[in-house]
């Protein structure tokens, strides 16, 4: 700025001024005109400078008063786990009602019918002398004795072996589901347990050879007379 004062006045200065007239009485007198209003619109070229000056560096301008905008940051993932699965948990156990228990007082029914009309029968009952030993079946060898306890029924099969006779009980009863098992022997003859298809006990068959020719005794017990309850006692044999 001072140097373009500097240049301005010289300019002023260079500049030939008018003659002044007389002065007249009657003229007003001339308003005085400050020198730095006539050179208000001019602007003067600065002088060049021998060295570029580096441009000032800018203000920095203020932020306006606006609210920030809040960044969404993103949130840090955590590792993913593996969900443990639960142990688990026992289903209720269903109830079970108790299977009723088991008659076999219809099987023996159906059994001893077929048994009677099993071909070879006699129709005769068999007495303590039909047997080779008779204390397994009677209270004595009396001819009138009574049955031992257990013992439900007996059918007698003339001229028939006992291996015939049990051969025929087996092609009889098995297609029905009913089953011979062996368990031992008992008053000279074999004994088996009677059996459903289900396993369910029936009765007790004693097959046991006649005395005397060929003939064959069928006893049906309640129980195997080789393990009698304790209530009943053991049967001589």
């Amino acid at each position: 700025m001072l140097l373009m004062s500097v240049a301005l006045h010289a300019l002023i200065l260079a500049i030939p001024l008018p003659s002044t007239p007389e002065a007249k009485p009657e003229e007003k007198p001339e308003e005085s005109v400050q020198l730095s209003s006539l050179v208000a619109s001019p602007t003067p070229k600065p002088a060049a400078s021998p060295v570029a000056k580096k441009a000032a560096p800018k203000p920095p301008t203020k932020a306006a008063s606006t609210v920030p905008v809040p960044i969404a940051r993103s949130r840090p993932v955590p590792n993913p786990v593996a969900p443990r699965t639960p142990a688990a948990t026992p289903a209720p156990t269903a109830s079970v009602s108790p299977s009723p228990e088991f008659d076999p007082s219809a099987a023996q029914a159906d059994f001893q019918a077929s048994l009677q009309g099993t071909e070879g029968n006699t129709g005769l009952p068999p007495y303590p002398g039909t047997f080779r030993q008779p204390l397994a079946f009677y209270s004595s060898a009396e001819p009138d004795a009574e049955r031992l306890a257990g013992i439900t029924d007996m059918q007698w099969f003339n001229d028939m072996s006992a291996d015939s006779v049990f051969t025929k009980l087996q092609e009889n009863y098995q297609p029905s589901g009913l089953t011979f098992e062996p368990i031992g022997d008992y008053g000279g003859g074999k004994m088996y347990e009677l059996k459903t298809a289900e396993g369910q006990t029936v009765n007790f068959i004693n097959v046991v050879p006649g005395k005397g020719g060929i003939s064959t005794v069928v006893i049906t017990w309640e129980y195997n007379p080789n393990s009698p309850p304790p209530t009943v006692p053991p049967a001589a044999q």
